[in-house]
This record gives C-alpha cells, structure tokens and sequence, in this order.
C-alpha cells in the first residue's frame, strides 16, 4: 500500500520532463545510451 501511495503522489512523466535541465532517453541499446551520456557529460563540462 505504500508503494501505490508513493506512486500516485509522483508528478507524471510529462511533468518530470518540463522540470528537468536534462532528459536522457534510454529507448535505444546500450551502445547507443552510453554515447548519448558521454556526448551530453561533454558539453556538461563545457558549460560550466
């Protein structure tokens, strides 16, 4: 019962995504997640 509690009290997915600064879609294999976070760490980097 808990846990239903917390995820009812979670704001939805589309909520979630307009408050991030980052959004990293893991739709893709692993090859693919692991260049889009090295690509995006990159310029993490670079503006800061």
């Amino acid at each position: 019962q808990q846990s239903l509690a917390r995820i009812r009290s979670q704001l939805p997915s589309e909520e979630r995504i307009k408050q991030a600064d980052v959004v990293i879609d893991t739709d893709c294999s692993l090859d693919e997640l692991r260049t889009k976070v090295k690509e995006l760490w990159q310029k993490l980097e670079l503006d800061t």
